[in-house]
């Protein structure tokens, strides 16, 4: 500060002669007028720093007598050939302007109105629109070059403040991006109603520019006191009942509609055994808060996404920016057949399936074999139906499961012919054993 005092007094006495400029404010107050409409603001260039701080007082005389003998055009030009900038310029000559210039802002200035968008995805026509306005804005660059032309009644610019989008642009960006579908026909009541809980909570969600969306943020924890039901879940490698199973084709409907669409997927895990609701190694697993599907809206407009169910299957769709000729493909390629490992038989003693089973040599099978696979996934990428690139997206490895057979454990007594299957061989005069199925 005490240099660019000094400058200040250095400048009046030895850059500009005094007696070419003595005199150009002199005979005329140095206050503006600003003026916009039927709006008028004062603001005098005299008015003093209110402070107790001696080098501030000083500056404050130093621009009394400056204003009295130099124009602001030609104070200007002096500071800023000795190296200040505006900032500094303007701080100095316009002291607490700013205030000033906030009031005509609170005054005349007022926010572009975007264009409106009602997604309602159960309506016939789902997408309506509201038209965006522009704004007002001061052009402050262009306000002060007025002010320092020396002009005393300066009538405000403004700027036309441009709205993000047009109507028009939303609405050539609500194109569908992808439609998923899995199919549950077979499953159990529990699970049908868990699925469809699940897929219903993202059916209207708007994810905007940049915007993440997480599974389970939505759905929230698969408990009882949630609302879920038991069905049937893979805990620890095995297929058990457990409340919410089902929600794990809800998340895989609604990831395989954001990879066809092109959104950026951040996580997305396998379950521990083969599903058959999609192509292996395109499921996304999730578990409460442990294990989760996110993906992002890496397009420039916002993306609309409609869930529901219908005639035993489950569908996700995705609307939002055109993608003006391009498409995707998944394609599922089974890398090696991962064999079961010999069934395992056990006596059944804790009379566990004594409904189905007594004797030796009678079985029930509690888990029948299945064959794990390696599986690699591509998405391929399409311009005009020309693929353009294909792209390894996972490798994936399910385990398989062998066989679990329980065995009676009585032994079994050979049977008499009860009196009631006896007859007599009347022409070989012999009883003979009747089988009476």
């Amino acid at each position: 500060m005490k240099k660019f005092l000094f400058s200040i007094i250095f400048l009046i006495c030895v850059f500009t002669p005094f007696s070419n400029l003595q005199g150009v404010y002199a005979d005329s107050p140095n206050t503006l007028i600003l003026q916009y409409g039927n709006k008028v603001w004062h603001y005098d260039m005299t008015i003093p720093n209110i402070s107790d701080n001696f080098e501030i007082q000083s500056q404050h005389q130093q621009r009394i007598n400056y204003l009295k003998n130099y124009s602001l055009k030609q104070i200007q030009d002096k500071l800023t050939t000795m190296g200040y900038d505006k900032e500094h310029i303007y701080n100095f000559l316009l002291p607490d302007f700013d205030k000033t210039l906030n009031a005509i802002k609170s005054s005349i200035e007022y926010p572009a109105k975007e264009p409106t968008i009602d997604f309602s995805p159960n309506n016939q026509n789902m997408f309506s629109f509201g038209k965006e306005e522009s704004g007002l804005a001061i052009d402050t660059d262009k306000l002060l070059e007025l002010i320092f032309s020396e002009e005393s009644l300066i009538t405000i610019p403004t700027i036309t403040i441009a709205p993000t989008f047009t109507q028009e642009e939303l609405y050539q960006n609500v194109s569908l991006r992808s439609k998923q579908s899995t199919s549950f026909v077979g499953s159990e009541a529990g699970r049908r109603y868990n699925l469809t809980k699940a897929l219903s909570m993202f059916n209207g969600i708007v994810l905007m520019p940049n915007e993440k969306l997480s599974f389970n943020s939505v759905t929230g924890d698969r408990t009882y006191a949630n609302g879920y039901k038991d069905a049937i879940v893979i805990s620890n490698g095995e297929f058990v009942k457990g409340p919410g199973g089902g929600v794990c084709q809800a998340s895989t409907t609604l990831y395989n509609a954001a990879l066809m669409a092109g959104l950026k997927i951040n996580n997305v895990y396998k379950h521990s055994l083969p599903v058959h609701y999609v192509e292996q190694g395109f499921d996304a697993m999730v578990n409460d808060d442990t294990v989760d599907m996110c993906f992002t809206n890496n397009t420039n407009y916002p993306v609309y996404i409609k869930t529901y169910t219908e005639n035993e299957h489950a569908y996700a769709l995705i609307y939002g920016e055109d993608l003006n000729g391009v498409s995707y493909k998944k394609v599922s390629e089974k890398v090696r057949d991962i064999k079961p490992a010999p069934a395992e038989i056990i006596a059944d003693t804790e009379g566990l399936y004594k409904d189905k089973i007594k004797y030796k040599g009678e079985f029930y099978t509690k888990r029948y074999a299945q064959n794990g696979y390696e599986v690699k996934a591509y998405l391929e990428k399409y311009l005009d139906n020309k693929l353009i690139e294909r792209k390894l997206i996972r490798t994936e490895t399910y385990k398989s499961q062998n066989a679990i057979i329980y065995e009676g454990t009585e032994e079994k007594k050979e049977e008499e012919p009860s009196p009631q299957s006896l007859e007599i061989d009347k022409q070989n005069n012999k009883k003979v054993g009747i089988n009476a199925n």
